[in-house]
């Protein structure tokens, strides 16, 4: 097991309304190394908490099947563009399931 790498991306506050990230983070350089049994960190001001990759999945834009499960506290549901480093419009999308360790 290994400790993924950070990325600076602050959560919403508890009760905001969730919201895709904005483009250009870099978010998929992050992902893209991911694997299966991972540790993905969460630090927030409040705590910190961390999370086992369970799954990872390259599907259509259109599939939003994965967000079904993003509703409990117990589940990080990550998505960003595939191919990583595909110019324009990114025909697929890489999910990164965990759950909380």
């Amino acid at each position: 097991m290994r400790v993924s790498r950070s990325a600076q991306i602050l959560p919403p506050s508890p009760g905001a309304p969730r919201r895709p990230l904005p483009e250009g983070i870099g978010l998929e350089f992050v992902l893209k190394d991911i694997q299966t049994g991972d540790i993905i960190r969460l630090t927030t001001l409040e705590d910190v908490k961390e999370y086992r990759v369970v799954s990872t999945k390259v599907v259509p834009p259109t599939d939003t099947s994965a967000l079904d499960d993003a509703i409990s506290d117990k589940t990080l549901v990550l998505v960003t563009c595939y191919p990583f480093y595909y110019i324009g419009p990114a025909p697929k999308r890489f999910v990164v399931e965990a759950v909380k360790d």
